[in-house]
């Protein structure tokens, strides 16, 4: 009994066969495992290596604070805008109610993305208290 393949490659009509189609799995199958041993003997062959510090770290509270610094900063910019658009909504909604609860609810969510990012730096502070 004899099994056929049929596999098409974006409409070119390229046919496999199962001995083919075997073959190719075999190798890939292969050529996967020749990577995989590849880094593992890279990764021995360098684990000796000193890395530079490039975030200028001594901690995990201090890497924390400078994370969560990074957040905030790019969140208060965020919230600036979804205000002045949340304004624009308003301005431009000419009365209709559709225009005005989109306008309100884009006010809604920018305030409280603005209070879960400020909470969250006071969980960030609290918590590198607590770690030092």
């Amino acid at each position: 009994m004899y099994l056929r393949v049929q596999v098409r490659f974006h409409g070119s009509g390229t046919r496999l066969s199962a001995g083919k189609y075997a073959r190719m799995k075999k190798s890939f199958v292969k050529y996967i495992a020749g990577i995989g041993l590849a880094l593992v003997v890279a990764q021995t062959a360098y684990a000796d290596a000193v890395l530079p510090n490039l975030l200028r770290v001594s901690s995990l509270g201090a890497l924390i604070t400078l994370i969560a610094r990074f957040i905030f900063w790019i969140a208060m910019p965020v919230a600036i805008l979804m205000f002045i658009y949340a304004g624009f909504t308003f301005m431009t909604s000419g009365g209709s109610p559709e225009g005005v609860r989109k306008g309100r609810q884009i006010l809604t969510y920018a305030i409280v993305g603005l209070g879960i990012a400020l909470a969250a730096q006071g969980f960030v502070l609290v918590l590198r208290d607590f770690l030092t």
